[in-house]
This record gives structure tokens, sequence and C-alpha cells, in this order.
């Protein structure tokens, strides 16, 4: 069974939102959530493909073929040219060049998401934003409504 994930995150002044549209063949399934506080863009990226994941039926892991669909290059780059590799090898930090090594930012979400990622071995794809995809402006939604629903 093929299921494409859509997923987006909203962030502002802390608080955020995700969204998730699940398709598989004629179903659909949409979900989303927020958080109150510590929220960026980023974590709210990342957070919303943890969920898209986790919707997944575990009892079905041999018989679904995932594609997690994004317009975040940060997350979607981190599968395709295995960020987290270097980022494993080095104890979770990173060197900019010129300056001390520093922590990866969202280690907690992203050592979940790479669990999450193994299990299931989606593919991932990047999408650009706000491009009138039709599942991705809905993924959108989603997240900016439960952020906006914190206010």
């Amino acid at each position: 069974m093929k299921v494409t994930i859509w997923v987006d995150g909203s962030a502002w002044q802390g608080r955020g939102g995700w969204g998730v549209v699940l398709v598989a063949g004629r179903h659909r399934k949409e979900l989303s959530g927020s958080i109150e506080e510590g929220a960026t863009n980023q974590r709210m990226e990342i957070l919303a493909a943890i969920q898209g994941l986790r919707a997944l039926k575990s009892e079905l892991v041999n018989d679904i073929d995932a594609m997690v669909i994004s317009d975040s290059a940060y997350v979607v780059n981190c599968f395709r040219q295995q960020w987290f590799v270097k980022w494993r090898t080095n104890g979770w930090t990173r060197k900019p060049k010129g300056r001390q090594r520093t922590p990866i930012a969202n280690r907690d979400l992203w050592e979940e998401l790479l669990t999450l990622d193994e299990y299931w071995t989606p593919r991932w794809r990047h999408v650009k934003g706000h491009s009138g995809v039709e599942e991705n402006e809905r993924a959108d939604e989603l997240a900016a409504d439960a952020r906006r629903a914190l206010a």
C-alpha cells in the first residue's frame, strides 16, 4: 500500500503547530496539533514528520510504501543527504568553519524521527512551499490553525 504523508509546521513567538495529510489511494486522514512553549519553525517541521510517521499502523510495516513530502529543505535534506550520519559520528555536534563544535539543534526530535525513519524507511521528497500544491497547502493550513488556536 502506497502512503503519501504531507507535513508542515508553523511557529510564532514560541507557540507552534504541525499539520499532516496522509493519503493512501482514496483514503485521506488529516492530523494536527500544537505546543505552547519552545516552538520554532524547524522544530514544528520535524514534529510534523514524526506525527505523520507515528500515524502509520505498525502491523503494516512490511506492506507500506511510504513517502514523506515536506516544504522544509532542512527536514528532507537531513535524509536525502544523510546529515544524520555525520551528526551521530560527531556526538551530535557540528563544527562551523572557524568555530568550536556546537550541539545539533533539535536533537531530541531528530533522534525520534531517525528511529521512525529506520522503522518505516520512507522516501523523502521536497516540495516548494506556497506553490499551490493542494496537500502541502492543506498541511500548512492545519499547522497554522493549530498554532493560532493557542492564542
